[in-house]
Formats: structure tokens, sequence, C-alpha cells
């Protein structure tokens, strides 16, 4: 199933032409990075491997989670892990409950909390803070109103209040 979709994403009639065209570098990055969709879209129609890649890449995400909380000695503490990246945008659950496995082997009080809005609007808010501006629900109103909040179509209780 992911063949197919790569296939007719990148305009190619088949696996040996597509190698080539990668060989030849006429598919640029910004094309293989909009093949992620559809690797979520073919694991959700129950491809199987993409069901395998997807938790290929949360067993690795959540290994490094892990490796960070242990060496910082926060094992036992109830600390929060924040999803950021284009990748936790997939649809379904897959990843993140992958990710979560991983983490709670090593930090079983740990939480993960995905960004309501792009990473950018933090170095906003220090700049704020920075000239004697305090973030209050006022400011949080105007960046929902004027700020594209992060849509995510998996676990909504994921979501930070």
């Amino acid at each position: 199933m992911l063949t197919e979709l790569v296939l007719d994403a990148l305009g190619q009639p088949s696996p040996d032409e597509l190698m080539v065209a990668l060989c030849d570098q006429r598919i640029g990055q910004r094309d293989l990075l909009q093949l992620v969709p559809l690797l979520f879209e073919a694991a959700m129609q129950g491809d199987r491997v993409s069901q395998d890649l997807i938790t290929r890449v949360g067993e690795e995400l959540g290994i490094s989670a892990a490796a960070v909380i242990k060496r910082l000695g926060l094992q036992a503490l109830p600390v929060e892990v924040v999803l950021a990246g284009s990748v936790f945008r997939g649809k379904g659950p897959l990843l993140i409950d992958t990710v979560q496995q991983v983490i709670h082997r090593t930090a079983p009080a740990a939480t993960l909390v995905r960004l309501t809005f792009e990473p950018v609007v933090g170095a906003v808010l220090l700049g704020l803070e920075w000239v004697g501006v305090e973030a209050d629900d006022a400011i949080y109103s105007a960046l929902r109103a004027t700020m594209p909040e992060i849509l995510h179509t998996g676990h909504a209780g994921y979501l930070p209040d």
C-alpha cells in the first residue's frame, strides 16, 4: 500500500523509476518530506510495513527521551516530555503510544505533552518577558486569535490544559 501511495505522490510509474529519479536527484528533499503523512495514512489503513516503520520511529524517540530522563536523574519524578516536531502531527495513536510505552519503562510518572503552538511562539513569549511584559490570559488569547494552533489527530488527552 505504501509503495503505491509514494509512487502516486511523486509521479513515478514504478519503484525502479523512483530509484533512478532519487539517484539523479530529480526528487527534492521537500518532496520527500511530503511523504510522511502518507506513511501515517497507510498505517491507519492497516499497512503492516507502515505500522512497523512508525513503531520503530516511536521506539527510537522513546529511547532518546528516556536516556535524557535517566541522565538527568528524573526517573521517579512526574516529568513532562514535550512532543515537538511535525512527525507528531501524524494520524493515529501508534507513534505516541509507542513513545509513551518506551518512556514509561524508565520513567513511569512521565507525561507526554503536545505543543499547542509552533515552537517560535515560545521565542515570542521569551522576548515579551525580556522587555518586561508578562504573558497573561490576554496575550494567550491574542496568540490563539492570530497564530494557527497545531491540530492533532491523535490523543486529545495529551494536549496541555
